[in-house]
């Protein structure tokens, strides 16, 4: 097969094309919840051309469909953290960019176009999503409330050495109350968990024929 095929975006009804004819891919998305979307149907591989043979259809691993109660488990830990970081006195839009840069740093197109939408009907503004992934370099742009909660939320999601995530740590907690900084790093964990989901149950190419 093609190995140069590429890359899906993934969306809501679509019959996606991936590397055609190498690649035909159709997907059913269903809302469910804050990641709706992650039940795909079939993928329909056949071999390049000028080759012999059909590649067998190969399923996306079915983590939702397996596991439904560890999934709904998922769920309740985003509405809990949602409502104690509400209650701590982050805001909504703060809590959008958070979720939407892990879903950036996971490659999680799914998330980052969920997120991408809630940050908006949020009041988020296309210069600053635009940003969003250079808001390092990115000057006045954010307030230091979200520079701290972006740092601690890349952070989380990037888990890197101990000096660096103590200093994460140590920025996050100069701005933020410790509450919030408490629920930027749920929030965080919390995206991440559906991001992998996400990720994971994509289709998968088969072997070569």
């Amino acid at each position: 097969m093609n190995s140069k095929a590429s890359d899906t975006m993934w969306g809501h009804g679509q019959r996606l094309l991936k590397g055609s004819p190498e690649w035909v891919i159709e997907a059913r998305f269903d809302a469910v919840g804050p990641t709706a979307g992650l039940y795909s149907r079939a993928v329909t591989e056949t071999s390049a051309p000028g080759t012999t043979g059909t590649l067998p259809p190969l399923r996306p691993l079915p983590l939702i469909e397996l596991a439904p109660q560890a999934f709904a488990a998922v769920h309740a830990l985003h509405a809990a953290v949602e409502e104690a970081a509400t209650t701590a006195g982050l805001e909504p839009l703060l809590l959008e960019l958070v979720r939407l840069r892990c879903s950036q740093l996971n490659g999680c197109t799914y998330c980052v176009d969920l997120h991408t939408a809630a940050a908006r009907k949020a009041g988020e503004t296309d210069e600053r999503l635009g940003l969003l992934a250079a808001w390092r370099e990115s000057g006045p742009l954010f307030t230091p409330r979200e520079y701290a909660a972006l740092a601690l939320a890349e952070a989380v999601t990037r888990l890197p050495d101990h000096a660096e995530g103590a200093r994460a740590q140590r920025e996050a907690r100069a701005e933020l109350s410790d509450p919030e900084a408490a629920f930027v790093a749920w929030a965080a964990t919390v995206v991440n968990a559906y991001n992998r989901i996400a990720v994971t149950s994509r289709p998968v190419p088969a072997a070569e024929g």
